[in-house]
């Protein structure tokens, strides 16, 4: 066998060791994906839905929350994509829950939707309400069951200003 030979033949192995070590990579980078069984974002690093949004929102880094104004004013909009669990197509989560804090009942919402990858076409699945507290508190919803194969979920947090409090969203999570 020539030296030529020789060399296309050691090049051709090195790249099928290549190819294989980096499918293999692949495989691990998948299995690293798998997330814990609840899913949540701070509402800090969801999407401003609007330029008001994105203005009017205080966003504290230290507590990883969003303030609202002093209103009246325009509510907040955040939109936060809901990733699925990695783990399954229908995720084992039961509940939508909020985390805020607002001294009357409705001042902050978060309504998830199932966005259809057909069609487009979103449907409010399930929608938490602020109630009153004198602290940082949360509420919960029941889910019905969520389908990463057939849609894509998103959740739409919405923050009202009141004229004496600067009202605040936490953190939202779909968990069990």
């Amino acid at each position: 066998m020539s030296s030529r030979s020789t060399l296309i033949a050691r090049f051709a192995t090195r790249r099928k060791v290549g190819i294989a070590a980096f499918s293999l990579l692949g495989l691990c980078a998948a299995g690293a994906q798998a997330q814990v069984e609840d899913w949540q974002s701070n509402v800090s690093s969801c999407v401003p839905a609007n330029a008001y949004t994105l203005n009017a929102g205080q966003v504290i880094i230290a507590g990883g929350y969003v303030r609202a104004p002093l209103g009246p004013n325009p509510p907040l909009i955040y939109t936060c994509n809901v990733l699925d669990s990695f783990a399954a197509v229908v995720p084992n989560w039961n509940f939508l829950r909020l985390q805020y804090n607002a001294p009357v009942n409705g001042a902050v919402t978060a309504a998830l939707y199932a966005k259809n990858k057909v069609t487009g076409v979103a449907v409010l699945q399930a929608t938490a309400v602020s109630v009153a507290a004198g602290a940082v508190s949360n509420v919960q919803v029941g889910l019905p069951a969520l389908n990463f194969a057939v849609n894509s979920h998103y959740i739409v947090v919405t923050v009202n200003t009141l004229p004496n409090f600067r009202v605040q969203a936490h953190m939202v999570t779909t968990a069990q």
